[in-house]
């Protein structure tokens, strides 16, 4: 993930050569084993298509006094046991990242057949993909074979960064996972492991540096699982520089520090940025009590400005972002910042990180996870995503709420304004809060093919921010897709006869009320005849349920992407002279209390019936994010539920 803090960093850490061992260190050129034959495996490991059999990871921090700086040598050894066609086709051909400047220094591979004959790489073999972000080699393994080996590995010289996230659990076995980091020893790392009971140890130092490592065995594959944080659960180390004693004793990089680098660099404006940003205020016009102007220029800003992250610089200094029309994270931040200021708005910069790939962890100061910006208004209890185009203040990305945050408040201290950082939770918002409800009328066509259907179904919150935008932006024909989509969500095969916003509440006054959408369609997809017997598949008038049943044993708990509601009302008229067999199968109960007796989880369905018009009745809401595996099963069956609703189908006979 792309770090919106790390390019402060580097500057900071190469000031660390001043203090540094006044000596040259040299670059250790990594060896591996000159010969071998394949890896023994056990019957249980020749069983998967891809076998990591070692994947091997070095850190070396190198102080150079004659140029006085600091590099990072990354060395990365792998061997690989590919046991089928897709595992080596996966496999053979290793792409080698380049970004960071990266130098690549060393490179060597080999293949191992089936009957131990080697096939060593040929250095004529290795291309450069050039892309917009970064370089890649691409090493192209020849000889490889199903049932053989395939081994490499690569030293990159990088710029030093102060932060780093190391994932070592994947979608594919590995019988060992080995990571070192050596550094002079003057220099302090702290080491944070995720999701195992591993740990990084000191294992050597000496007068001249300090060796760190860890080892684990037998990591098991990371299956992909339904309403789980899968990139949060994977193991992973977390690494920062915390000390250097050559500078004193005190700790390096913390919350604090971070708080007053996100100061300067949202509140530090130039001349030109000022001048901008205030032709920019009255170009918009902004009237009315603070909160609503601020309502007005970000509707504005988010209908007229794009997000790129890759934008750099440009997309950082005010004055070009609205030459240019678009901005990083950082800079729509400044720009919202600048705006606050000027209505006089008491407001707090706010970095945390996505809670679904990785949470915001307020124990391990890795700036890390200062990656995503937000903006809090401690009058309102409301938070900003400065660059979410669809969404306003108020709504924000469901990844950063029911997380962590870092907050930088501003305190003046006499003449001067000091900026305090301190963690704090971004709260989630509640079902009510983002809702997806249907109210469906049903009749029969006189020949009993096929049902003819009226749909209104109103959103609110996310699910109401997407379509928001989609009307604000998209082109007629684009529009036009997007709504019928609304209906073919019911009946792919449905016949639209007329589709109609009829609410579209998407002005800045009123974007926090719902989107309604009306609409008339026909369908034959309902009905099946067998004789005098009309079968009737009521339950696939809501659309579509998840479902959850698995082949394995659940290994993640349950992650909900955001607290959500769905009501629905089905009227349906039943033709004259028929009568429904199996009413009874429209009632379900399914519903989970949390430990202070709350509903939390729940999906009730019942019916009426007047005469011959039956209406069904559905409750379902989701009001907490995070639930244990151990209680996994009691969430699984309110999910189900609806599932299994989905697959009724009501007998109607004469």
């Amino acid at each position: 993930m792309y770090k919106l803090i790390r390019n402060i960093c580097f500057t900071l850490f190469t000031t660390l050569a001043l203090f540094s061992q006044i000596y040259a260190e040299e670059y250790e050129s990594y060896k591996w084993q000159p010969q071998r034959s394949l890896t023994e495996l056990n019957d249980e490991e020749m069983t998967y298509g891809l076998y990591y059999i070692k994947i091997f990871v070095k850190y070396q921090y190198v102080y150079d006094s004659i140029d006085d700086s600091y590099s990072c040598y990354i060395t990365n050894h792998n061997i690989i046991r590919t046991n089928n066609n897709e595992a080596l086709n996966k496999s053979n051909r290793v792409y080698i990242p380049m970004h960071n400047q990266a130098e690549l220094m060393e490179v060597k591979a080999r293949a191992i057949r089936k009957d131990n004959s080697v096939i060593i790489f040929d250095h004529v073999n290795l291309k450069t993909l050039e892309s917009d972000d970064a370089g890649y080699k691409i090493l192209a393994i020849e000889g490889a074979e199903v049932g053989g080996e395939i081994e490499f590995y690569y030293t990159r010289k990088v710029d030093v960064q102060n932060f780093i996230t190391r994932t070592f659990q994947f979608d594919f076995p590995v019988k060992t996972y080995d990571f070192s980091l050596k550094c002079p020893d003057n220099i302090e790392y702290e080491f944070k492991v995720y999701n195992s009971d591993k740990k990084v140890v000191q294992t050597d130092s000496s007068e001249n540096y300090n060796q760190y490592e860890l080892s684990v065995t037998n990591i098991p594959i990371m299956f992909s699982e339904d309403f789980a944080a899968v990139e949060d659960c994977k193991m992973r180390i977390e690494y920062k520089l915390a000390y250097n004693s050559k500078r004193g004793k005190s700790r390096m990089f913390t919350w604090g520090e971070a708080g007053e680098r996100i100061y300067n660099n949202i509140y530090t404006l130039s001349k030109d940025e000022q001048k901008a940003i205030g032709k920019m205020i009255k170009d918009i016009g902004l009237k009315g009590d603070p909160l609503d102007k601020l309502k007005k220029a970000e509707h504005y800003i988010k209908t007229n400005y794009f997000y790129e992250e890759k934008s750099g610089a440009v997309g950082e200094q005010i004055d070009l972002i609205l030459k240019n029309k678009y901005a990083t994270s950082r800079g729509f931040t400044k720009i919202y910042a600048a705006i606050l200021n000027h209505l006089k708005i008491d407001h707090q910069i706010v970095l945390t990180s996505n809670r679904l790939e990785q949470a915001f962890d307020p124990s391990f100061e890795s700036w890390n996870y200062l990656s995503e910006y937000l903006i809090y208004l401690p009058a309102t209890k409301q938070f900003l995503s400065p660059k979410s185009t669809q969404f306003r203040l108020g709504t924000v990305p469901f990844g950063y709420c029911g997380t962590y945050g870092l907050f930088v408040r501003v305190e003046p201290i006499q003449d001067f304004k000091y900026p305090v950082a301190y963690i704090s939770y971004i709260p989630e918002s509640p079902f009510e809060d983002n809702y997806d409800n249907m109210d469906i009328r049903v009749s029969f066509a006189d020949d009993m093919e096929q049902n003819l259907i009226n749909l209104k179904r109103s959103f609110n919150g996310y699910g109401a921010d997407y379509y928001k935008t989609g009307l604000l932006l998209l082109e007629s024909t684009e529009k036009k897709e997007m709504l019928d989509d609304i209906i073919k969500y019911l009946a792919l095969d449905a016949e639209i006869e007329q589709i109609e916003v009829v609410e579209e509440n998407i002005e800045y006054t009123n974007w926090d009320k719902p989107l309604v959408v009306v609409g008339n369609f026909s369908s034959n997809g309902y009905i099946e005849s067998a004789g005098d017997v009309i079968l009737f598949k009521a339950g696939e008038l809501i659309g579509p349920q998840s479902e959850l049943y698995q082949e394995r044993e659940r290994s993640l708990p349950v992650v909900n992407s955001y607290n959500r509601g769905y009501s629905r009302r089905v009227h349906v008229q039943i033709p004259k002279g028929y009568s429904i067999q199996n009413p009874g199968d429209l009632v379900m109960k399914e519903q989970v209390f949390d430990d202070d007796n709350s509903l939390i989880y729940n999906f009730v369905s019942s019916y009426s019936l007047n005469g011959q018009m039956l209406e069904i009745t559905i409750d379902e809401y989701y009001d907490k994010l995070d639930y244990p595996l151990e209680k996994f099963e009691a969430f699984r069956k309110v999910i189900n539920s609806a599932a299994d609703f989905n697959k009724i189908v009501l007998v109607l006979t004469q």
